[in-house]
């Protein structure tokens, strides 16, 4: 059987544009369905199958590991944060699937989708689409959350493709107040940029 062709942005650029385009669409298709289904079944918080069949979707033909976690070190371009090391990902994948399971009733979808786009971007799990995993979640967490599949053609995770600034600023922020050690985790101000975004998108 042959072995899956590869796409790579430096060697085609258009096509990889291309496919990227066409993944992110049946990303959100899986969105919506993951996010009816888990309406119907009353689901709480997310899972690890959810989450890489979120990035295994994005990633297709552009990466060797589609939807697995990554076993190699990684860097992002343009930022300072250095994500952990691979041996760490599961570890702290569960912890936030814990996270987000433990405090479903008490704290806010807003929250809670806040902690979800810092903490994916943070770990960077994947050696690819981690930025579109993180904002698939995200905006799966808001839906589930508020017990609908929001309204608005403006939807959140376009809005953030669109002009990444303030949320590159959020994130920063947010790796900024943590500390791991203590426990401590403030992500008040991605909690006030995707409220605006929200509003944006139900008006």
């Amino acid at each position: 059987m042959p072995e899956v062709t590869i796409v790579r942005e430096a060697d085609q650029p258009d096509l990889f544009r291309f496919v990227s385009d066409r993944n992110l669409l049946a990303q959100y298709d899986f969105l919506e369905v993951s996010v009816r289904v888990a309406l119907q079944e009353r689901v709480e918080g997310i899972g690890h199958d959810l989450i890489r069949e979120a990035n295994r979707i994005a990633t297709r033909y552009l990466c060797d590991t589609p939807g697995q976690y990554r076993n190699c070190p990684i860097y992002i371009r343009n930022s300072s944060h250095s994500p952990p090391d691979h041996a760490e990902v599961y570890g702290l994948m569960q912890e936030m699937v814990a996270y987000i399971f433990d405090n479903w009733k008490s704290k806010s979808a807003i929250h809670l989708a806040s902690y979800v786009l810092w903490q994916l971007n943070w770990t960077h799990p994947f050696e690819e689409g981690n930025g579109r995993t993180a904002r698939a979640m995200c905006y799966y967490v808001l839906c589930v959350g508020n017990g609908m599949w929001l309204p608005g053609s403006n939807i959140v995770p376009q809005q953030i493709r669109a002009n990444r600034t303030p949320y590159y600023e959020a994130l920063r922020k947010a790796d900024a107040a943590f500390d791991r050690a203590a426990g401590k985790i403030d992500v008040s101000e991605m909690e006030a940029y995707l409220t605006r975004l929200l509003t944006i998108q139900l008006s």
